[in-house]
């Protein structure tokens, strides 16, 4: 299923909320990104041993 299909679905049930200038802050950007980042490299960690 895609993306845009599932981000669809939640819509029509009413689920989520609309976007607010907060949601695009530079520190959350950054510490998403940092955590995305960890994860990877505990992945690829895994994958070595």
């Amino acid at each position: 299923m895609s993306d845009a299909l599932i981000v669809a679905k939640l819509a029509m049930h009413g689920e989520g909320r609309y976007m607010q200038e907060k949601d695009f802050s530079f520190d959350k950007t950054i510490s998403r990104t940092a955590s995305k980042l960890s994860g990877m490299e505990r992945s690829i960690g895994s994958m070595i041993k």
